[in-house]
Formats: C-alpha cells, structure tokens, sequence
C-alpha cells in the first residue's frame, strides 16, 4: 500500500472516531473498536484482521490491566465496607 493511501485511510478513520464519539455520542471504545476493525479490513488481508486486532489490544490490556484490577477491587472493598456512603455523608454535611 502507497504513503498516500495509508495518510487517507488513517487520517479518514480518525475523522470517523471523532465524529462517531461528538456527533451520534456513541461511547468512545465502541468507535475505536469499530473504526479499527474497518480499517483493519481494508488495510490487511482478512486472514490477518483478528490476529492483529488480538495482538494490538492484547498489548494496550497488558500493560493497563493491572491499574483495572486494582481499582475495581478497591471499589468493590469499598463499596462492601460502606466507606463510599461514610465518605459522602463527609461531603454532604
């Protein structure tokens, strides 16, 4: 694939993700998921689509997987031990 298609496509794909998220505010790792779908499609034979698409977000949940972890079970922690309501009895007053 030529420079020039490759500009097209990305810079097309970004528009896409932009307008997907501001104008039909649809949530924003839904159009990034859908966007590089599309893109993965035109730009790779369909062999490749799902290989690449595991491998890219394979490594994006990989190095942020563990921050997710950590905040759930501290919501959940909190949530069980009803210092979320403690604390927004502290706000409220």
């Amino acid at each position: 694939m030529s420079p020039v298609f490759t500009v097209v496509f990305v810079s097309t794909a970004i528009l896409a993700i932009v307008f997907l998220t501001s104008k039909l505010k649809l949530n924003a790792f839904v159009s990034l998921l859908l966007v590089s779908l599309l893109l993965a499609v035109v730009a790779l034979p369909v062999a490749q689509v799902v290989p690449v698409l595991k491998e890219g977000f394979g490594a994006a949940m990989s190095s942020t997987g563990l921050i997710i972890i950590f905040g759930s079970v501290t919501l959940v922690m909190g949530l069980v031990s009803f210092a979320c309501v403690w604390a927004a009895s502290l706000l409220v007053l």
